[in-house]
C-alpha cells in the first residue's frame, strides 16, 4: 500500500526524508522493498529500487543510473519528463537529494555525483542482482 501512495516525486521524497536511514548494504545486492519499508532503512541501490516501482507503478518513465567502479559505486533514479529532460529523483546518501530538470543524462549523472575520473556511468538494471 505505501507504495501505491508514493505516485508522484514530490512524495517519494518526502517519504523517503521521513522515513529512512542510510545503511550500507550488502555489495552487489539490493534487499527487496518490503524489507526496506519495514526496516525504515536502505543504501542507494534499495532507494532507487523503491523510487523505480513507485514511479513506473505512477505511470513515469524512469531509468536507474549507476556511477563509479565495481568497488565503489552510486544508484540513482532518474525520471524522463515528455520534454526530453531528465528529474534526478533518488539521490540517497544520507538524506534524499532531488535535482533538475537537467539536459541530458550526462547532466543528471553529474548531479548524482559522476565525475570522468570515476570511470563508469550508465544504466543499471537491479534485475542481474536477483
Amino acid at each position: 500500500m505505501i507504495v501505491d501512495r508514493l505516485n508522484s516525486i514530490e512524495l517519494l521524497d518526502y517519504y523517503i526524508d521521513k522515513n529512512i536511514q542510510y545503511s550500507f548494504g550488502r555489495p552487489n545486492y539490493a534487499d527487496p522493498i518490503s524489507y526496506t519499508i519495514r526496516t525504515k532503512s536502505g543504501g542507494c541501490d534499495e532507494l532507487a529500487l523503491l523510487g523505480q516501482t513507485a514511479l513506473n507503478r505512477a505511470g513515469y518513465k524512469t531509468e536507474a543510473r549507476r556511477i563509479g567502479s565495481d568497488s565503489e559505486l552510486h544508484v540513482g533514479l532518474v525520471v524522463k519528463l515528455d520534454d526530453g529532460k531528465y528529474i534526478l529523483a533518488v539521490n540517497f546518501k544520507t538524506s534524499n537529494v532531488v535535482t533538475g530538470p537537467h539536459n541530458s543524462l550526462y547532466e543528471a549523472d553529474q548531479a548524482l555525483g559522476y565525475r570522468p575520473s570515476m570511470g563508469y556511468r550508465g544504466s543499471f538494471n537491479f534485475h542481474r542482482w536477483e
